[in-house]
């Protein structure tokens, strides 16, 4: 290794190492702040706690190393630039991307060592933290559910729009399945507002006190013909959940494996995938099939109707309307019709949360996946976006490059935020959203690559820092 690449390449890794120690810093606080809740006021060693944290510090990759690597290439290139020393290198007839070289090898290794990072240590610290977790709500078992998302508690699955109270026991928009020893959803139960009690130390039963809501229950049936259901409105409804499994010392070493996308690498996460896509596509044909019985249109459709007509001599919907107008059955009828029209809508309204969750779950798990190797591709190009800019500005230390960098990271940032969004709710293909980013970086940073390359101008950057800078100091 020639003196030139072993100095751009100690100046690199100081400045890389620099940035990364005080940008995880900076993301730690941050952790702390998100999780306060849940680590202040529980009785927790400060063991735990810090244990907590650095579980979480994996989840941090996506935020701390684009961020890390953007500015550390600025801060090198542009202290290059600064002192002319990027001058001295193209007059002795070396050019950007030659001095670059071992930059680029370095980079291509730490983008190697992302993907296996993220690919393998991130799930684990994340089954590591979901396991802390659920110990954790030992000490105050209403953190078993959380707001906004179905929550496993024993055979359960509890939505619930909001929470409140000192220790989030009032309970709003809440939505119950109730999964039996078949795994199959049949009953669903949904209140305005709920009160969480009995969750004092040391009990194994939360009892969740529901209040005005609705109950319905698909009763299973031999006879394929029927379609019994049981359905009831209640004032107030009581339900005690087992959370024995939740009141267990804090385990230190517990390696829970959870069926959750956070925790699996790139293989786990193809193989549920598929079983995910295979079991939705079997509910919604399964779903499909039944509603279609329940309407009653197989009934005509078979026949079986107009068998029933010509046995009882009756051509026309008139004289069907006559014959039980006689006997005094027409009204009951209509309201049977009535409560089976309500009972098909009440169904269809049960199951799209239920649909859609699911459709979400996928898109998630199909995200995720490709996700895992677009981050170790994005900061790759984001060196070659960062460093040539490092050149053009040609400032050095943590003032200007900072700037640059923060608002280069933050376009990133965001823009990859909205296309993940948008991939959740399907309006864009999952496995293409996390490359979207990365594909409207990739002409950029070949273009200044290459221009700072071969020397060409851009703009009269210099001019354009003088007159912002002499703005604001007018202004001050």
């Amino acid at each position: 290794m020639k003196v030139l690449d072993r100095y751009l390449l100690s100046r690199f890794i100081y400045n890389f190492i620099a940035s990364l120690l005080i940008i995880t810093l900076i993301f730690v606080f941050q952790t702390i702040w998100l999780y306060i809740d849940e680590l202040v006021g529980k009785g927790l060693s400060i063991f735990v706690v810090i244990k907590f944290i650095a579980l979480m510090l994996p989840n941090l990759i996506p935020l701390i190393l684009p961020l890390t690597v953007v500015l550390s290439s600025i801060m090198t290139l542009g202290a290059l630039g600064e002192s002319y020393e990027l001058a001295a290198m193209k007059a002795s007839g070396v050019s950007l991307l030659r001095a670059s070289r071992t930059l680029i090898i370095f980079m291509l290794l730490l983008s190697i060592g992302v993907f296996f990072t993220f690919n393998n240590l991130q799930p684990w610290s994340n089954r590591k933290v979901v396991a802390l977790r659920e110990s954790i709500k030992n000490k105050q078992p209403s953190l078993a559910i959380s707001q906004g998302i179905f929550n496993n508690v024993q055979n359960f699955s509890i939505k619930v729009g909001k929470k409140t109270g000192e220790n989030g026991e009032y309970l709003h928009d809440i939505v119950i399945h109730k999964i039996n020893a078949s795994e199959q959803s049949r009953t669903v139960i949904k209140a305005k507002n709920g009160t969480l009690s009995g969750h004092k130390k040391g009990s194994d039963v939360l009892q969740l006190i529901l209040k005005d809501g609705s109950y319905y229950e698909d009763v299973e049936s031999k006879d394929e013909s029927t379609f019994p259901f049981v359905k009831a409105k209640f004032q107030t409804h009581v339900l005690n959940i087992d959370i024995s499994s939740l009141n267990a010392d804090i385990n230190y070493n517990e390696n829970a494996e959870k069926d959750y996308y956070r925790t699996m690498n790139i293989s786990q996460l193809s193989y549920t995938l598929d079983s995910l896509v295979q079991g939705y596509r079997q509910e919604t044909r399964d779903f499909g099939e039944n509603f279609y019985r329940r309407t009653g249109i197989n009934y005509i459709s078979e026949g079986h109707l107009r068998d029933t007509l010509v046995t009882s001599q009756i051509k026309t919907i008139e004289e069907v309307v006559d014959k039980y107008k006689k006997e005094g059955q027409l009204t009951q009828i209509y309201s049977l019709a009535k409560d089976n029209i309500a009972s098909l809508i009440n169904n269809i309204e049960n199951n799209e949360e239920n649909t859609t969750y699911q459709q979400k779950l996928i898109n998630v798990y199909r995200l995720t996946l490709s996700d895992k190797i677009a981050l170790a591709i994005t900061c790759f190009v984001l060196f070659f976006v960062a460093a040539p800019l490092g050149a053009i500005i040609r400032k050095g230390g943590v003032g200007l490059p900072l700037v640059v960098a923060i608002g280069l990271f933050l376009a990133y940032y965001f823009s990859g935020l909205l296309t993940k969004n948008m991939a959740t709710n399907g309006n864009i293909n999952p496995y293409i959203a996390p490359w979207i980013p990365t594909f409207f970086l990739l002409p950029l940073g070949i273009y200044l690559t290459l221009l700072v390359n071969e020397d060409k101008p851009i703009g009269n950057f210099g001019e354009l820092f003088y007159r912002v800078r002499k703005f604001f100091s007018k202004g001050a």
